[in-house]
């Protein structure tokens, strides 16, 4: 059995596998929540650097350790400039409207 497509989701696939939508409007907390995570990644990665694993087991409870902020500039002045970008962003281009038929 199969379902008979409308003409409007023939037009979207006839644009690939590899169309995807961009959205109008950004997540403004997704966006958050993502540049949050980086940051600590980065910190992390930093505070870590050159030290050996304690722990070699597969599975561990998941940390929430944030290091000190103070450890060094240059990582604080980039994660204040990441941290200030506008999180307001408006896509410029206007979305397609499916075609009619």
């Amino acid at each position: 059995m199969h379902k008979v497509l409308s003409k409007d989701e023939e037009h979207i696939l006839e644009k690939g596998m590899k169309f995807t939508p961009t959205p109008v409007k950004s997540n403004v907390n997704e966006i958050k929540e993502d540049l949050a995570e980086f940051t600590r990644k980065i910190r992390l990665a930093e505070f870590f650097h050159n030290k050996e694993k304690e722990d070699d087991s597969l599975v561990r409870n998941k940390s929430m350790f944030v290091p000190p902020l103070d450890r060094n500039q240059q990582l604080n002045n980039f994660v204040k400039n990441v941290e200030n970008i506008p999180l307001n962003i408006q896509f410029h281009r206007k979305p397609q409207r499916l075609r009619q038929m």
